[in-house]
């Protein structure tokens, strides 16, 4: 049996790992993140996708955006899913952080500073 003596197709398998985006730099282990339609980030999504159906209805009322989610039941139902929202002059953004995933969902409207996403009002997951 030949071992493999760390040639270059092993280094470079070793490199194109370290710098995906679900490789653990801690553990040096890679993970695997499986987004279904039925697990959390499909769950964060929905519950980011309730947060702009509240911040519109509650901005035609107040005129102005929601500055915490305690009246928000989706944002505050699910366990493992932690949504923090922030608002601004001229906009707003809500982050769902999954307990255990290294991904963060976003949503926004308005102007909004230092944005990683491109599409307004639409939730979007990246990997961290």
């Amino acid at each position: 049996m030949r071992r493999n003596q760390g040639g270059t197709a092993d280094r470079a398998r070793r490199c194109h790992l370290e710098d995906a985006p679900g490789f653990n730099r801690t553990t040096g282990i890679p993970i695997v993140s499986i987004w279904t339609t039925y697990g959390p980030i499909a769950e964060a999504k929905r519950a980011l996708a309730d947060v702009v159906v509240a911040q519109d209805a509650h901005f035609r009322t107040h005129s102005r955006y929601l500055v915490s989610l305690e009246g928000v039941p989706a944002a505050t139902a699910s366990k493992g899913i932690r949504i923090t929202v922030e608002t601004h002059d001229k906009g707003w953004i809500a982050r769902a952080s999954i307990h255990r995933l290294f991904a963060t969902c976003i949503v926004y409207d308005g102007v909004v500073p230092n944005l990683r996403v491109k599409e307004a009002r639409n939730p979007e997951c990246v990997e961290e």
